[in-house]
C-alpha cells in the first residue's frame, strides 16, 4: 500500500532533525504495523495539530485555537505531515499490546485435541462439504506466526510440561495440566510480566529466572483458521529454522497438524477442573465429523516433537556433508545470548517488549 506525505514548504525543513525523526518512526512503525498483522488504517483525530507560521516551522496549535477550532476526525491522510503520522502512530494501540502494563493477568483454560489433516480433509473442512456437515462454519482467515521458545539450560522447564515462547513478539507461556501429545489441558498467560510471575510461581525457591532462559526452536507457521460448532480450528503448516538464523533451513517439507480447541477465561485455579469436560465434548465432535479431523492410527505428531526429529536430522546431515560453516553456526546457537542480543536479533532496534 502506498503511503502518501505533505511535503514540508521548503523553508521550514531547517529542522532536519525533527524531519528525519518523523521519517525514521514513520517508517519503522509502518513496516512493525504490517509485520504484526495490522490494517493500516490513519485515525486522523489521534494526531495533534500542527500550524505553520510564516517562516515555515511547524508548532502545536494554542489551546484558545484548538478550542475554537475543533479537529475534524475527516482529515485525509495525503495531508498529514511526516511528523502527525508518526506522532500518530507512537500513540496507537500496537504499543499498548507490547507494553507489559498493558495486558491483565487473566489466564487462559486452553483443550485441545490435534489431528493429521489430508489434502483432502483440508479442501473439504473448507468447502464444508462432509457428512453430517457443519451447523455453522466461520472461515477466520490465514495468518503467519513466527516464534520461538525458552527454556533453561537443562530443558527443565519443557520436560516438566511449562512451555515458555515468543510469539510475534509477544510473551506466552502454557503450562500443562493434563492429557498427552495428542490431547492437552494448557493454562495459558500472555504479557512479558504475567510469564515472569507464573514462572517464579512454579519453580521453587526461585531457581529459574525469566531473564535466564535461553532460545531455541524457532518455527514459522501459516494458520488456517475456523470457527465451526462452537470449536475454534486450525491448520497449521510448519518450516523449522535455529532461532539464531530467524528464517527457515532448506530442504524441509512443511510439518502439518490440525488441532481442535475450546477455551475459557479464568482467573486463579477456578475452571480449571473443567478440562475433563471440554475434552470430552471436543472427542465426541471429532468422532461425529471424522471426515474433517483424520487421525492416522493414533499417530499424531505435535510441533514440538517433530522440531525435535528435524534436528536430528539437520545436525547428522551437517556432520556427514563437513559443512564446517554450518557447524560453526549451530555451536554458536548453544552459546548464551543475553535479552537485548535476543532481542537485537528477532526484532531489531524494537526490542521484544
Amino acid at each position: 500500500m502506498a503511503m502518501r506525505f505533505r511535503q514540508l514548504p521548503r523553508n521550514s525543513r531547517n529542522n532536519s532533525d525533527t524531519l528525519h525523526l518523523g521519517v525514521h518512526a514513520a517508517s519503522r512503525l509502518f513496516s512493525f504495523r504490517v509485520s504484526c498483522g495490522y490494517p493500516f488504517t490513519h485515525k486522523p483525530h489521534l494526531a495533534p495539530r500542527l500550524t505553520t507560521n510564516r517562516a515555515g516551522d511547524s508548532r502545536p496549535l494554542s489551546s484558545s485555537t484548538t478550542s475554537s477550532q475543533p479537529h475534524s476526525a475527516s482529515t485525509s491522510p495525503s495531508k498529514m505531515t511526516v511528523l502527525e503520522l508518526a506522532l500518530q502512530r507512537l500513540k496507537s494501540h500496537i504499543f499498548q499490546r507490547l507494553s507489559p502494563g498493558a495486558r491483565s493477568s487473566a489466564r487462559t483454560l486452553e483443550v485441545e485435541r490435534k489431528f493429521t489433516p489430508t489434502k483432502e480433509s483440508i479442501n473439504r473442512l473448507r468447502k464444508n462439504n462432509g457428512a453430517p456437515a457443519f451447523q455453522s462454519h466461520k472461515y477466520l482467515g490465514r495468518k503467519v506466526i513466527k516464534e520461538f521458545y525458552l527454556d533453561s539450560d537443562c530443558g527443565s522447564l519443557m520436560d516438566n510440561g511449562i512451555y515458555v515462547r515468543v510469539r510475534n513478539g509477544v510473551f506466552e507461556a502454557k503450562v500443562r495440566k493434563g492429557g498427552d501429545c495428542i490431547n492437552s489441558v494448557f493454562l495459558e498467560t500472555q504479557g512479558r510480566q504475567s510469564v515472569k510471575k507464573l514462572v517464579a510461581n512454579v519453580v521453587p525457591h526461585g531457581e529459574i529466572r525469566l531473564e535466564d532462559l535461553q532460545p531455541s526452536r524457532w518455527m514459522r507457521t501459516l494458520r488456517e483458521e475456523w470457527e465451526v460448532d462452537g470449536f475454534n480450528v486450525v491448520v497449521d503448516s510448519t518450516l523449522f529454522g535455529a532461532w539464531l538464523w530467524s528464517r527457515p533451513t532448506y530442504p524441509q517439507k512443511p510439518h502439518v497438524v490440525g488441532e481442535v480447541e475450546l477455551c475459557r477465561d479464568v482467573k486463579g485455579g477456578e475452571g480449571e477442573d473443567e478440562g475433563g469436560e471440554m475434552d470430552q465434548k471436543i472427542e465426541a465432535f471429532m468422532k461425529k465429523h471424522e471426515w474433517a479431523f483424520p487421525i492416522s492410527d493414533g499417530n499424531v505428531e505435535g510441533k514440538l516433537t517433530a522440531y525435535g526429529k528435524w534436528e536430528v536430522k539437520l545436525f547428522e546431515r551437517m556432520c556427514a556433508e563437513d559443512e564446517e560453516e554450518d557447524t560453526r553456526v549451530l555451536d554458536e546457537s548453544e552459546k548464551k545470548y543475553s535479552w537485548s542480543e535476543i532481542a537485537r536479533r528477532h526484532y531489531g532496534d524494537r526490542g521484544i517488549w
